[in-house]
């Protein structure tokens, strides 16, 4: 989904984020991130091998669930998996 004022796309790297800049927002890991890509928590559009993240999408998810989901994430997927093996 593209903002009103940029339906044509375009190439404007500023309206897109990186991994790395998405890390560094949300203040996990860059492989937490693309756990949470992988999994749907951050919209997001892969094509190939790259992710394609708006800025525009971010932003509103971010301002809806992102810091809490991120933090959910980063607890969840790097810590060790608790299993029972008795």
């Amino acid at each position: 989904y593209l903002p009103a004022g940029n339906r044509q796309g375009g190439d404007d790297m500023s309206d897109r984020l990186t991994i790395p800049e998405i890390a560094k927002r949300l203040a996990i890991g860059r492989a937490t991130v693309y756990v949470m890509l992988e999994s749907g928590v951050i919209p997001a559009i892969r094509i190939g091998k790259c992710w394609l993240v708006t800025r525009y999408a971010f932003e509103k998810w971010a301002r809806s669930c992102g810091t809490t989901a991120a933090k959910r994430a980063q607890r969840d997927w790097t810590s060790p998996p608790n299993r029972d093996m008795n």
